[in-house]
Parts: C-alpha cells; sequence; structure tokens
C-alpha cells in the first residue's frame, strides 16, 4: 500500500469526531460549546456522565492503537518498517486533535495518543497507567494525570533497553503535543485554579 495512503487513512481514522457523535446523538449537543471546549472524554463525562465519557475514550484510544496495529503492518515491503508505525501514530493523533470533520477542533490527543503508545510499546505504557493512577488518586486531577503520563512515557523510552530511536522521537513528539494541547491546563495549574472534580475545576484531559 502507498505509504503516504496509509498516512492519509492513521489521519482519518484519528479524526473520528468521537465525542461530537456521542453527544450529538445523546443530547444534540455539541461538546465544544461547554466546559473546556474539548471533544475527549473528560469533558463529554461532563455532559453525559461518567459511562459515556468513558466509551469515548475505549473509542479515542482505538483510532490510535488500530492505525499502527492494523495498518502499518502494510507497510513491511517498505524500509523504515518501525518509523512507518509512529507516522502513523503520529497522523491519527493529529487527527484527532486537528480533525478535518470538526473545523480542525478536536480533544486533547490524550486517549488516541494511549492507543498509540499500546501498539508502539504495551509495556511502557502499563508502567505509565501505575504513574497515571498514582497522581490522579494523590490529586485528582485528570489533567496533571495525563501530563505525567506523557512525561514518563518520554522518559521511560529512553531509559528502557530495546527501543528503537523512532520511538524514542516519536515518545517527545507526544509529550510536547500534550503539554501543548494541555497548556490552558498548565496555566491553571501554576495558578492553583485547577480544581478535582466536584470542587468546581475544570479538569478536562
Amino acid at each position: 500500500m502507498n505509504f503516504f495512503l496509509l498516512l492519509f487513512l492513521g489521519y482519518l481514522i484519528g479524526a473520528l469526531p468521537t465525542g461530537v457523535i456521542v453527544c450529538r446523538i445523546l443530547k444534540k449537543t455539541d461538546p465544544r460549546r461547554i466546559g473546556s471546549g474539548s471533544t475527549g472524554a473528560t469533558n463529554v463525562s461532563r455532559l453525559l456522565g461518567t459511562k459515556w465519557g468513558v466509551l469515548v475514550l475505549g473509542v479515542d484510544c482505538l483510532k490510535g492503537y488500530l492505525p499502527v496495529a492494523l495498518l502499518a503492518p502494510a507497510l513491511v515491503e517498505v524500509e523504515g518498517v518501525e518509523l512507518g508505525r509512529v507516522l502513523v501514530g503520529v497522523a491519527a493523533v493529529l487527527g484527532h486533535v486537528w480533525t478535518v470533520f470538526g473545523a480542525f477542533r478536536g480533544g486533547k490527543g490524550v486517549g488516541t495518543s494511549a492507543g498509540v503508545m499500546l501498539a508502539l510499546d504495551a509495556t511502557n505504557l502499563a508502567i505509565c497507567l501505575g504513574v497515571w493512577l498514582a497522581v490522579f488518586l494523590g490529586f485528582r486531577i485528570v489533567s496533571l494525570a495525563s501530563l505525567s503520563v506523557a512525561l514518563a512515557f518520554s522518559v521511560l523510552s529512553w531509559f528502557l533497553a530495546g527501543r528503537s530511536m523512532e520511538l524514542r522521537t516519536a515518545s517527545i513528539f507526544f509529550a510536547l503535543l500534550l503539554f501543548y494541547t494541555h497548556r490552558q491546563n498548565i496555566g491553571r495549574l501554576l495558578k492553583g485554579t485547577e480544581l478535582p472534580p466536584g470542587r468546581g475545576g475544570i479538569t478536562c484531559a
């Protein structure tokens, strides 16, 4: 399969506006008009409840996992297979954050990035999920936990043995992207106004 076609398909899969679709079907509204304006799971939870947020999170993860796990193997005959897997994953995350189906306004990329990480390095992700849980239980702030995972995945990619340079480079990209998409959350964290759920805070990841 043509390499650029694979990247395009990865982008389109990532661009599927899961949160918008679910909110419009169930409540005839758009998650981009409330809370943080994100189409991600936390903002959907704010509108529809936790179970629908979990559903959106699951689909968003699949949007990152499937292109890398199913589309990228078609790159076997292309030089640089690992690079191809990484780039297809990057395309999926970019599609989620800047979706062509939603005026280039999507989510913050946490779920889709997690799906890509699962396909690229499941062991690393498993460790990082422990980091997410520890930070969330300690502070009850989703954005802080998500940023901790992005940073941990990047650091571990460089220190765990056997990781390719393509994966290590991609881990830095994902961390920088998630810090960029969470720039408003970071501002609130620095000001001490990013509060846990149930206390009036906007904690969307």
